[in-house]
């Protein structure tokens, strides 16, 4: 498993001994410093594209301070405030890497009942994703796709001894000249010829032929290879094997074994994109070894789902769809409608928000300032917070909107950063039951007092954007819209229960 070491901070002495990635620092026999000069994350986690806005900062910052075991305790506050962020952000990126499996939270309570800090693990020995065998066949090329280049390698490096010789003596020659078994006499050309002459000649290989190479059957291999009537398209590097050899694999296959292959091509090239192997296996292998056998009930059930949704499937069986669009507009709204998770506010709340501000103020007082503003607080000459009447009533609210719906605040984060968002792909076939809204229109200012009324999160600024996706018919309507995507979700649910049983 690699790691990355991060370098955050460099003590420039002479002599000087690091304990990487614990903060000390010593130098001729004293310790000098206690900086923490690493942090250790999982290297397979910088290149997922799961990861969204804060969660690779959070991550590191974790392994900033974890001990040899991956350990650290730590509070979202002081995070937050080390990072320029909301609380309700590192939460959030803190939820996206527990569930990619690459941090593990230990809820540690303390013995008055207040809010404690958390201790959090960075997972290093996470295991390989799931069917990670299926990238060995990125460099499977096999000697029936080109034998040549399989003879032509680099010349091994000197200093590597030879194998033992066999004990026995060699057989005696023959009277006759030694045969020319050497495939790199025959040229590319010559080798396709020899092909094409097999294929007409309607001949296979090994006498397990489950029918002849005939024009039809070509025809439907080539329709296999180039993806004509496929959902997934044409199949990567396909060309990379001749025709003739890949027909010929094919025909050895019964009939319902063809049908087989074909009915399960999707889902396998489906898998491989999830998987991020740009490169799968050879046609004419996945014919021979018969891969769709090799796909569980699971990959069948996501390819299928990519077929009917139109999109790529995840191996959670979540869709990228655009923010703001209707099928994001569903998700978000059906989100919002579901009971807010708990909220404690702490006794001491008042004097963790004079904290939060003395620390951000030292850093930036600009930022002290946009964020008393944000939570709603004003400040005398002396830094000091000002809380008005009713304050913990109105931080308890602010909180349920910030935190207390976080499948809604991840959608409408990554609307906020204009990227694309995942959500189950049922919700794509819930589009119809949303409609465009102008931004200022009458429906639109209807919608945000929906929002403020209830204390549910709203939408992020739109900018440039003319229109936003909200559920038919208004707030007056939101019934019959939570009545429909329920019901939707729970048949959807019900189909994949089926699948796999």
């Amino acid at each position: 498993m690699s790691h990355i070491f991060v370098r955050v901070s460099i003590v420039a002495a002479q002599k000087c001994v690091d304990f990487s990635p614990a903060s000390v620092v010593v130098w001729e026999g004293r310790i000098i410093s206690h900086v923490a000069r690493f942090s250790i994350i999982p290297g397979w986690i910088v290149t997922d594209p799961r990861l969204k806005g804060n969660d690779l900062r959070v991550l590191c910052l974790l392994g900033r301070h974890t001990d040899k075991h991956g350990w650290c305790r730590r509070s979202q506050v002081k995070m937050a405030a080390q990072l320029g962020c909301a609380r309700s952000t590192v939460q959030a990126s803190l939820d996206r890497l527990g569930e990619l499996g690459v941090v593990e939270k230990h809820v540690e309570e303390s013995r008055d009942g207040r809010d404690s800090a958390h201790s959090y693990r960075v997972i290093y020995d996470a295991p390989p994703p799931e069917g990670y065998a299926f990238s060995a066949w990125d460099e499977a090329d096999g000697e029936e796709e080109n034998p040549i280049l399989a003879l032509s390698g680099e010349t091994p490096p000197a200093g590597i001894p030879a194998p033992p010789a066999d004990p026995e003596s060699a057989p005696p020659a023959g009277p006759g000249s030694a045969p020319i078994n050497d495939p790199s006499l025959t040229t590319p050309s010559e080798r396709r010829e020899r092909e094409r002459a097999g294929a007409k000649d309607h001949g296979t290989e090994g006498g397990n032929a489950g029918g002849p190479v005939n024009a039809e059957l070509i025809k439907r291999v080539q329709k296999f290879c180039t993806g004509e009537g496929y959902s997934e398209g044409e199949w990567p590097k396909w060309g990379s094997s001749t025709i003739g050899y890949i027909a010929r694999e094919f025909a050895k296959l019964s009939g319902e074994e063809r049908d087989e292959a074909c009915r399960w091509r999707d889902c396998f090239l489906a898998k491989c994109k999830r998987e991020r192997i740009t490169k799968p296996m050879p046609v004419g292998n996945y014919f021979r070894d018969r891969v769709w056998d090799m796909l569980t009930d699971k990959d069948r059930h996501l390819g299928q789902t990519a077929a009917v949704a139109g999109r790529p499937v995840g191996a959670d069986g979540r869709i990228a769809v655009p923010v703001f669009g209707p099928a994001w507009a569903s998700a978000r709204m059906l989100a919002v409608l579901k009971r807010p998770r708990a909220v404690e506010i702490p006794d001491d709340i008042r004097e963790r928000k004079q904290e939060t501000f003395d620390t951000l103020r030292r850093a930036s007082i600009s930022r002290a300032e946009s964020w008393a503003m944000r939570v709603g607080l004003e400040f005398d000459a002396a830094g000091q917070l000002q809380f008005p009447e009713g304050f913990e009533r109105a931080e308890a609210s602010r909180r349920i909107a910030e935190e207390g719906y976080p499948e809604a605040n991840r959608l409408i984060e990554a609307a906020r950063d204009r990227n694309h968002v995942s959500v189950e792909a049922v919700f794509e076939r819930l589009k119809d039951l949303c409609e465009a809204v102008p931004v200022g229109s009458d429906m639109w200012k209807a919608w945000q007092a929906w929002h403020v009324q209830n204390n549910k999160p709203f939408v992020p600024e739109p900018k440039a954007m003319k229109v936003v996706y909200f559920p038919k018919g208004g707030p007056q309507r939101i019934d019959e819209f939570q009545l429909a995507a329920e019901r939707a979700l729970s048949d959807a649910q019900a189909r994949m229960s089926d699948d796999a049983a």
